[in-house]
C-alpha cells in the first residue's frame, strides 16, 4: 500500500504545475481590439530588442502624395571651360603679319616659315612667290635650297653610325680615306666641328669661275670637287677653328665608305621617310621636283634677277651639285621644321651623342659658337640649336630652343639677307603666347 500512497500525493503537485504554466503563457490576441479598448496592458517582463545590422538594408522609396510639395530648383551645373586653342592657331596672325612684313622690308619674292609649338601643334605660312614667270605662290611646302642646313643632315648621319658602332667620332679620317692628305691625323669630330684646318673650296676664286660662269649644265661629284678644288691646309689638324665645307663634303664620303650606300640613299632610308619628310630631297642624286622655288640674285643696278640654267636643279645644276654634302639639300620649311625638332628634341639620336653634338665651342669670331655640324645663337634672350645655310639666290634658317621646346624654320628665295632677322621677327610673335603656355615669366 505505500506506493500508491507516494503516488497520491505526487499527482497534486503535478496538477498545480500544470496550472501554473498555463496562466503565465501570454495571452493569445484575438482578431480585432474592442472598441471600449484604450490601452493594452504591459508585459510584465520587456521583449528583448535586436541590434540594427551595421549595415542597414536598401529602403524601398515611398510613393509620393499625389500634390507632392514642390521641390526647390536644382543649382546649375558649372560651366565646362573651353579649352584654349592650340598654340598654332592661336599664333597664326601675328606669325603670317610678322612673315608679310619681312617680306615686304627686304624685297623677297618669295618667303615660306615653319613653327613647330610645345604643345606639338604648327604653323606653317608662305608669302610672295616661289617664282615670277609665270607667278606662283611660296607655301611652307614648297622646297628651297637649304645650304649649310644640310651639315645638320651630315652630322646626324655620323652620329647614327656612331650609335650603330660602326665609326667612333676619334676614327681618324684615314680609316675611310687613306689617300687623303694628313688623313691620319685628321679625326671625323675635326671634320664636324670645322677643327681639321682643310681648306674651304667655297673660298677659292676658282669655284666661282667654274661653278658660276660655266657655260653647259655640269654634275659634280665628291672626288672631282677634292681633285679640283685643291688647297694648302690652313693650320694644323686640331690647332684651329675654320669653317671648311670641303670638310663635310669628305665626311660625305665617309658615310658612304662606312653605310655601303649613297649618301642620298642613307638619309632616305634612315631619316626622311621614317620622319615623313616628302618634299625634301638630295640634289647629288637626283633633282627636285620642278615646283620647287627658283632663286633670284641681284644685279649692281639692284635689280633681281632669275638665277637659273634652264634645268630643274635649284639654283643651276652645278650650283646644286658641287654643294655636295655641305649643302645640296632641298626641303620645304615645314620638312626642316620636321627635321629640326626631331634632331635636337631628341627623337633621332641617344642623349649622350646630341650631348655631344651639342658641346659647344668658340666659332672664330662667328657670331654663336660651334658644336658638330650644329650652331648656337641667342635670340631674344633664348638659345637656339640649328644651322643658317644659302647657295646663290636663296638663304635660310633653322633653330631649335630647348627651353621653350619650340622651332622656327624660315627658308627665302633670294640670299644676301639675314635669315635671324626674320626668325627673330617670327620669335617675337610667338614669345607671349608661348611663354603664357610654359608659366614662364617675361625677362
Amino acid at each position: 500500500m505505500e506506493p500508491f500512497r507516494a503516488r497520491s500525493r505526487l499527482l497534486p503537485l503535478l496538477l498545480a504545475l500544470l496550472v501554473c504554466a498555463c496562466t503565465s503563457a501570454p495571452p493569445t490576441p484575438s482578431p480585432a481590439a474592442s472598441p471600449s479598448t484604450t490601452e493594452q496592458p504591459a508585459p510584465s517582463t520587456p521583449l528583448p530588442v535586436t541590434p540594427p545590422p551595421a549595415t542597414p538594408p536598401p529602403v524601398t522609396p515611398a510613393i509620393p502624395p499625389a500634390s507632392p510639395t514642390p521641390l526647390p530648383p536644382s543649382p546649375s551645373p558649372t560651366p565646362i571651360l573651353t579649352p584654349a586653342l592650340p598654340l598654332g592657331e592661336l599664333s597664326a596672325g601675328p606669325l603670317q603679319t610678322a612673315l608679310d612684313d619681312r617680306r615686304a622690308r627686304l624685297a623677297v619674292p618669295g618667303v615660306a616659315a615653319a613653327v613647330i609649338f610645345p604643345d606639338g601643334s604648327r604653323w606653317g605660312g608662305g608669302a610672295g612667290y616661289r617664282s615670277l614667270d609665270p607667278e606662283r605662290p611660296a607655301t611652307p611646302d614648297t622646297p628651297f635650297v637649304t645650304g649649310s642646313i644640310s651639315k645638320t643632315y651630315v652630322a646626324a648621319a655620323v652620329m647614327a653610325l656612331v650609335a650603330d658602332g660602326v665609326l667612333s667620332l676619334d676614327d681618324p679620317l684615314a680609316d675611310w680615306l687613306p689617300d687623303y692628305p694628313r688623313a691620319r691625323r685628321i679625326t671625323l669630330r675635326m671634320l664636324l666641328d670645322h677643327s681639321s684646318g682643310v681648306a674651304n673650296y667655297f673660298e677659292l676664286k676658282l669655284y666661282n669661275r667654274l661653278v658660276f660662269k660655266a657655260t653647259e649644265p655640269r654634275i659634280w661629284t665628291a672626288q672631282e670637287i677634292l681633285d679640283t678644288f685643291d688647297a694648302p691646309f690652313h693650320f694644323q689638324p686640331g690647332e684651329g677653328y675654320r669653317y671648311s665645307n670641303t670638310g663635310f663634303v669628305l665626311l660625305g664620303l665617309v658615310i658612304e665608305a662606312a653605310s655601303g650606300q649613297s649618301l642620298g640613299e642613307f638619309y632616305r632610308q634612315r631619316f626622311f621617310e621614317p620622319l615623313g619628310l616628302r618634299d625634301t630631297y638630295y640634289q647629288g642624286e637626283g633633282p627636285p621636283p620642278p615646283d620647287a622655288a627658283h632663286g633670284f640674285r641681284t644685279r649692281p643696278d639692284g635689280v633681281l634677277y632669275l638665277f637659273t640654267d634652264g634645268t630643274d636643279y635649284r639654283p643651276t645644276a652645278s650650283a646644286a651639285t658641287v654643294a655636295n654634302a655641305a649643302g645640296a639639300i632641298t626641303a620645304s620649311a615645314n620638312d626642316v621644321a620636321t627635321w629640326t625638332h626631331a634632331l635636337y628634341g631628341g627623337e633621332l639620336l641617344p642623349p649622350e651623342l646630341l650631348a655631344e653634338m651639342t658641346d659647344w665651342k668658340p666659332a672664330g669670331g662667328v657670331r654663336g659658337d660651334y658644336g658638330l655640324g650644329t650652331r648656337t645663337r641667342l635670340f631674344e634672350g633664348y638659345r637656339g640649336f640649328g644651322h643658317t645655310g644659302s647657295v646663290s639666290g636663296f638663304i635660310g634658317a633653322t633653330w631649335y630652343f630647348p627651353e621653350l621646346e619650340l622651332t622656327i624654320s624660315v627658308l627665302n628665295n633670294r640670299g644676301v639677307i639675314d635669315p635671324d632677322r626674320e626668325t627673330r621677327a617670327l620669335l617675337r610673335a610667338v614669345l607671349p603666347a608661348v611663354r603664357d603656355y610654359l608659366g614662364i615669366a617675361s625677362p
